[in-house]
């Protein structure tokens, strides 16, 4: 069995997973060596229990300092798994592993998990188990994992004493289905849930009306639903550790693909502002057209070469993540494959009848009286009023990128929010009384990637021997 050596931990989860798939052992060393104290932390720790739960033979060894681990995989068995995730990351952390190792287990897995469903950003910015269950589900469907695959939220718990639960299924897959997913489609409908944990339902009622405000101007078939589990009692001091709300926004386009956004609560951040936050994160999704969220890029670009044999598939995506980036590197090191990139950048300028230019692809459009479309929102054969140019946010090209959902988010409670508005550049206060208006940019610069791969067929390297 083959020995594959990386540093650090930044390519921790992914180093396993692509371990697991291609039964090559692993050894990742120099793991926060000046840390104090150093070596992994709890969560990598629960990540190698529960891994090792969902397989037969597997064995791994902590040094004694913690900055170094050999993983050696066994093989995925499935069947029913329970495990408790250290709080310290959401658990998102350890779900979105399972999503896309699920399919390639020998039986049907029926995972249990306890934690917190939900993490503020500054807290370690893992996407919730709604933006896991709108987005990540569709996109295994996307692939032919269709049957039995279901993800059940049985209860939404944050902070360091959340006891949330989710109930995850997903069926054993014999081969998995080539895909195109270069064009989402149009943007049929927007939905969402606005959670409260042991806080008053006002403060989620009045996020869920400041977001539907921004989203209307868009379309007409918004709606967000509320999940409100307030305290029968003083809470104490424990129980407002772990209080907190929060929204979760997904976009169904037409040929079934869905993008996701979420905002949590933060200190000093009012309900308005984190209503806003979430719309416009969702806009900042939307913006480059991308067929899956970026949390989600490594997964499908970990199924790309798993298609059938010699089969293409493509898939379209937004400006690489730092997080994907390192995964493609560490994929070429495994599998030894490359998949075909090609960054497309289409500036449209707002007049009616000027041109879309477009680099990457070398072609050139005419835009005249369908640059909504353009932004991927339906029309029904109808022009827009001017307010649907919302979508065209203007993005610091300098912002923050994820980096494999480890690094946090800076600013919080109102610098956040004031950050938000200087960034976007979408709301402002109408001259009259407060109520917010839309400007409308003269240019959008739309960047998106096109990723292409030829398949290889499922892995079969657990029948290699050692």
């Amino acid at each position: 069995m083959n020995v594959v050596e990386i540093e650090g931990s930044a390519s921790f989860r992914h180093a396993l997973a692509l371990s697991i798939l291609t039964h090559k052992k692993v050894t990742i060393s120099n793991i926060r060596p000046y840390d104090n104290p150093p070596g992994i932390k709890d969560y990598e720790q629960g990540l190698l229990e529960l891994l090792a739960r969902c397989m037969e033979g597997c064995k791994y060894t902590i040094s004694s300092t913690g900055t170094t681990v050999r993983f050696s995989p066994g093989t995925l068995s499935g069947g029913e798994v329970e495990f408790e995730c250290p709080t310290s990351r959401g658990v998102g952390y350890y779900l979105e592993v399972l999503i896309a190792l699920a399919p390639f287990s020998k039986e049907r897995l029926e995972l249990t998990l306890w934690g917190a469903t939900h993490v503020p950003t500054e807290q370690g910015g893992d996407p919730s188990v709604d933006a896991l269950k709108d987005c990540g589900l569709p996109l295994l469907n996307q692939f032919g994992v269709i049957a039995d695959l279901d993800l059940q939220i049985k209860e939404r718990g944050t902070g360091p004493t959340a006891r949330g639960q989710i109930f995850f299924t997903c069926p054993a897959v014999k081969q998995l289905k080539s895909v195109n997913l270069r064009d989402p489609g149009f943007i049929k409908k927007i939905r969402g849930i606005g959670y409260s944990i042991g806080l008053s339902k006002d403060m989620v009622i009045t996020a869920t009306r400041s977001a539907v405000d921004v989203l209307k101007t868009l379309l007409n078939d918004v709606r967000i639903d509320t999940s409100v589990r307030a305290p029968k009692r003083p809470p104490t001091v424990k129980e407002l550790e772990s209080s907190g709300y929060g929204l979760v926004l997904t976009a169904e386009y037409t040929k079934k693909t869905h993008l996701s956004a979420e905002a949590h609560f933060s200190q000093g951040m009012s309900p308005a502002d984190l209503g806003r936050m979430a719309a416009l994160r969702l806009l900042h999704q939307i913006k480059s057209r991308p067929s899956v969220p970026d949390f989600l890029q490594w997964v499908v670009f970990l199924l790309l070469p798993l298609t059938p044999n010699r089969n293409a598939s493509f898939v379209q995506v937004g400006e690489l993540t730092e997080s994907s980036i390192r995964f493609l590197r560490l994929q070429h090191q495994f599998l030894g494959v490359k998949l075909g990139i090609n960054e497309e950048v289409r500036v449209l300028e707002a007049k009616e009848g000027d041109v879309e230019k477009e680099e990457g692809m070398g072609e050139q459009m005419l835009v005249d009286g369908e640059m909504e479309n353009e932004s991927g929102f339906e029309t029904d054969g109808e022009t827009d009023s001017e307010d649907d140019m919302i979508v065209k946010v203007k993005r610091d090209q300098d912002g923050e990128e994820d980096s494999d959902n480890e690094e946090s988010d800076e600013g919080e409670g109102s610098d956040e929010s004031e950050e938000l508005d200087e960034e976007m550049g979408v709301l402002q206060e109408d001259d009259n009384g407060g109520s917010d208006s839309l400007t409308q940019p003269t240019t959008l610069t739309v960047k998106h990637v096109v990723v292409a791969c030829l398949g290889m067929g499922m892995p079969n390297f657990g029948k290699q021997s050692s």
